[in-house]
């Protein structure tokens, strides 16, 4: 029986000797390579992977709906939830205006059914003050103990590049002092490898700042748009799985107008835990070389600049 100590592995020449063979002039294989935006761009023919992180990567997503709550539209919104609540999900992230009237969204809804999440851009008194109420009506003695975050968060858009992204994050790192928690809301983009090697890139900046692995939380939500002729559905796919891998907190997709969509993918996210275990391994692409370079290339983007995070 063939042992790992007596498999021989091809370096990255020899592949490419190959593949020059197979292309039989057709086309220059010193050419090929993984560009991700023209940002970073990897060797095809990566055959290593030395990057040694010296902690474990990511965490076990959980699956999520994520909401966006118009204030006269709070008992429309909450029919909807409810209804997507019997398909199955972990979370509930609200994103919501001050005066929104939280009873009418969450009638209903209790505490220990589902890890609720409050984002807002306005005042966060009065939202917690309305929490605190909901928390008073509907607790039992099992969720006595629950807390339910209001958080202003960080939002990385589909249409900014990776490189922006990663921008982006690394100044609010900078600019956090080091006992600071932050929650990134991250639109999944659609390269499946890349959209990996970001959030796990993240995951390694944040650490290697000082900062508790736990206190950085990343929401991320799926679309299905594509900019090509890829099926919703298949591109959702995609997008989720690349959270997951990357080690997302909460996955999910955005309720839009279309409750089927929503369904569909978070029947995904069961399919991704019940049969494919994904719940089971954190950072299940560790030492996969592409991914792996990717990775290095974006850590090494967000620390070109000098800047000391705070302390």
């Amino acid at each position: 029986m063939l042992t790992w100590d007596e498999f021989i592995k091809q370096d990255s020449e020899a592949w490419r000797m190959a593949a020059a063979s197979a292309s039989k002039g057709k086309y220059d294989v010193t050419q090929l390579n993984y560009n991700v935006e023209n940002d970073f761009i990897i060797d095809a023919f990566q055959t290593t992977s030395t990057e040694d992180w010296a902690f474990e990567l990511g965490f076990i997503s959980k699956s999520g709906l994520f909401v966006r709550v118009p204030t006269k539209e709070a008992h429309l919104i909450n029919q909807r939830i409810l209804n997507s609540l019997q398909i199955g999900i972990d979370s509930l992230v609200l994103e919501v205006e001050a005066d929104v009237d939280l009873s009418r969204v969450l009638a209903g809804i209790y505490p220990d059914m589902v890890d609720l999440v409050i984002l807002t851009d306005g005042d966060q008194s009065k939202l917690k003050t309305q929490i605190q109420s909901y928390l008073d009506v509907t607790s039992t003695d099992s969720s006595k103990s629950i807390e339910i975050p209001v958080v202003t968060p960080i939002r990385l858009s589909g249409d900014q590049k990776f490189s922006e992204r990663l921008l982006v994050f690394r100044d609010c790192v900078n600019r956090l002092h080091a006992a600071d928690a932050l929650i990134l809301r991250v639109a999944l983009k659609q390269d499946f490898l890349a959209q990996i090697a970001e959030l796990r890139a993240m995951r390694i900046v944040w650490h290697q700042s000082g900062r508790l692995d736990e206190n950085l939380k990343i929401i991320a939500t799926a679309t299905g748009k594509s900019s090509s002729d890829v099926h919703p559905m298949i591109m959702a796919n995609y997008q989720l799985m690349s959270a997951v891998l990357g080690g997302c907190n909460i996955v999910g997709p955005e309720m839009g107008e279309d409750d089927e969509s929503v369904r569909l993918m978070l029947n995904m996210m069961h399919i991704f835990r019940e049969e494919s275990r994904l719940n089971l391994v954190r950072d299940p692409l560790a030492g996969a070389y592409l991914p792996e370079a990717l990775t290095a290339e974006m850590v090494a983007f967000c620390n070109k600049r000098g800047d000391k995070p705070s302390s």
